[in-house]
């Protein structure tokens, strides 16, 4: 059983562009090293300015074009820092966008509405992209206002989240030969709301994997001159033959704790 802390306050910046043919690109502060964050952050910006999946970019990792300030990523604080900063700079650039389009659609912005990855008002309506288009253009806006598509957000948390858990592995000890057989692994993760089901799933065989591997492979020693340095780097992958079976031949049970969807 455990419980930890996780969010990683204090700040978070992202930065968003929005180019004339309607391609997205994220600029975060959070940094993935095997995470998903190319798949989630894509993901979330799909859902929340209509663009296809596809036409999302990520860079990341990049001095010239990182936010700041940016903290990155640790303590399980992208998706609750990194992703509420990815709402709320998209919630900016459907502002700007909102203003250009009632300009287009000769409404009054707070008539204007989005959906799908269209401004409508009245009987008109106008697509993101098209919007984008336009904002790349000084001579087509109205007056006062810059061109260029960009947004910016910089989330301020204080709290923190303490999700619990629970795992329990069931194994066998041949008593002859001391081989072990893991004939079941069950973990109840409390992951509130899973962005992306199969990332987690993932993420949760591989802690377990990683577990496996450190409980019954490695056998750090203190006598060495680097403790446990030239053991450490074996992996359930590649040094369970012949200290144990592969990876549980019996069910392997996930289920998750979903939380309520928090308005962010």
């Amino acid at each position: 059983m455990f419980i930890a802390g996780a969010g990683g306050p204090p700040t978070e910046e992202i930065r968003l562009r929005v180019a004339p043919d309607g391609r997205v690109t994220l600029f975060p502060g959070t940094y993935s090293h095997g995470q998903g964050h190319e798949t989630v952050y894509a993901q979330l910006v799909s859902r929340f300015l209509g663009v296809p999946f596809e036409s999302v970019d990520l860079v990341q990792g990049d001095t010239d074009t990182m936010p700041d300030p940016a903290v990155g990523t640790f303590g399980s604080r992208s998706s609750m820092m990194g992703g509420v900063a990815v709402k709320r700079v998209c919630a900016e650039a459907l502002e700007k966008g909102r203003r250009i389009a009632a300009h287009l659609l000769q409404a009054d912005s707070a008539a204007v509405t989005f959906a799908d990855g269209r401004f409508a008002a009245g009987g008109g309506s106008i697509t993101l992209a098209e919007v984008a288009a336009v904002v790349a253009d000084p001579e087509r806006l109205p007056d006062g206002m810059e061109p260029g598509f960009d947004a910016r957000y910089t989330l301020h948390q204080e709290s923190m989240n303490f999700p619990n858990g629970c795992h329990v592995c069931e194994v066998e000890v041949d008593e002859e030969t001391g081989l072990v057989e893991i004939v079941r692994y069950t973990a109840c993760d409390d992951d509130g709301v899973l962005l992306n089901p199969l990332i987690v799933h993932g993420q949760v065989h591989g802690g377990v994997a990683q577990g496996l591997g450190q409980a019954l492979l490695e056998n750090p020693s203190s006598t060495t001159p680097k403790p446990g340095n030239s053991s450490l780097g074996r992996t359930w992958i590649t040094g369970c033959r012949g200290r144990t079976t592969s990876p549980p031949s019996r069910p392997y049970s996930i289920r998750f704790r979903a939380g309520p969807t928090i308005s962010a």
